[in-house]
């Protein structure tokens, strides 16, 4: 799929290519593609975008944008850095750290910047389809082309990208912390209203004190409402919350239960409590979302066009459905091979136990 997409782009029919997969041997496989296509590599600007803690070759250093030194002034070194980096126009991870490391900058930051300048972008579905960490920077580039690989593996990630769980341990992680008193009276709130749903989960006067315990409830208004006052509070009141990092986390927490806790298209989406043995400590609320096909469409939608691929997406029909473009073109592509290149062929003089072969690979090395 890259070379007629690498093909596009001469023809200036899109202006950049992201190729996004589900595993790093996709982006691996995708690479080798790219090097053979420009194997001196001076015409084909590429980079692949990897997670902000893969990308950080500073052991044992808290991924904290107001402590880390390469954060810190990232702005006044990045122009000098995105120059040295755009020299290489295969902008491997080793390239990218080393050009972050020789000018002081976060290397994340600096892979995302030099996206802006790439003819191909390899990375993982989230930068396109999750909520949270999509690459705002490239939402509605509709002179852009996506190439999705493993394609059966899209509906299953965007669904868990989507749906959400809030436990009790996060509370108590951040009153543990002990926070301003303004925020220990608003997650104490949102306890209450924990334990307030475990009360009402059908059986629950009665269950057993082992395993855990699993309903279907209506979307927790009440527990909505205690979370947005919790986040509310945070910003009303300017508290950072650098020195209380369970704090920070349950705050990320309450936003986006805030934003998505109450989808208005309910038949899309699941909400469940599971309490466990300690019933007042024990507690989980999720969101699972069961049909993620709006959501894959409408981030699809804002592209200028889009090939989704796999070997295994059988039936067709079923995997356009979840992918929420029924009506969509689908294509199967024949088997390369011809009957005469199979063969069965029997081979028994090569060891089969474990030890065997490894004397074996010894001897040829």
């Amino acid at each position: 799929m890259l070379y007629p997409a690498v093909r596009a782009l001469e023809a200036a029919a899109c202006s950049r290519v992201f190729f996004l997969t589900s595993r790093g041997t996709g982006a691996h496989a995708a690479r080798d593609a790219l090097a053979r296509m420009d194997p001196t590599g001076e015409w084909l600007r590429q980079i692949r975008i990897v997670a902000r803690e893969q990308a950080c070759r500073i052991d044992g250093a808290a991924c904290d944008p107001g402590s880390c030194p390469r954060a810190i002034g990232y702005y006044d070194r990045s122009r000098a850095a995105l120059r040295a980096l755009l020299d290489h126009h295969a902008m491997t991870e080793d390239t990218v750290a080393s050009v972050a490391a020789a000018h002081s900058v976060c290397p994340h930051e600096l892979a995302l910047d030099a996206a802006l300048w790439s003819d191909v972008v390899i990375g993982d579905y989230n930068y396109v389809f999750d909520p949270v960490v999509r690459l705002q920077r490239f939402a509605g580039e509709r002179t852009a082309a996506l190439l999705i690989d493993e394609a059966h593996q899209l509906a299953p990630r965007v669904r868990e990208m989507l749906s959400l769980t809030l436990g009790f341990d996060t509370l108590r992680a951040a009153l543990d912390e002990s926070p301003p008193a303004a925020l220990v009276r608003r997650i104490e709130g949102v306890a209450r209203q924990f334990r307030k749903l475990a009360r009402a989960m059908p059986g629950a006067a009665g269950r057993s004190d082992e395993g855990w315990q699993e309903s279907a409830i209506e979307a927790p208004a009440s527990l909505l409402r205690a979370l947005a006052r919790f986040s509310d509070t945070v910003v009303r009141e300017g508290i950072q919350l650098d020195a209380w990092p369970a704090t920070r986390a349950l705050y990320f927490d309450a936003v986006r239960w805030v934003r998505d806790g109450a989808p208005d298209d309910a038949p899309r989406w699941l909400h469940t409590i599971r309490i466990g043995p300690r019933a007042t400590r024990d507690i989980a609320v999720s969101l699972e979302c069961l049909d993620p096909g709006p959501w894959i469409a409408e981030r699809l939608g804002e592209y200028g066009g889009h090939v989704r691929f796999s070997g295994t997406v059988s039936p067709l029909s079923l995997y356009q459905v979840l992918h929420g473009l029924p009506e969509a073109v689908a294509e199967r592509a024949g088997n390369p091979f011809e009957p005469a290149q199979l063969a069965v062929l029997i081979v028994d003089d090569l060891p089969t136990y474990l030890r065997a072969r490894s004397q074996s690979l010894d001897r040829l090395v």
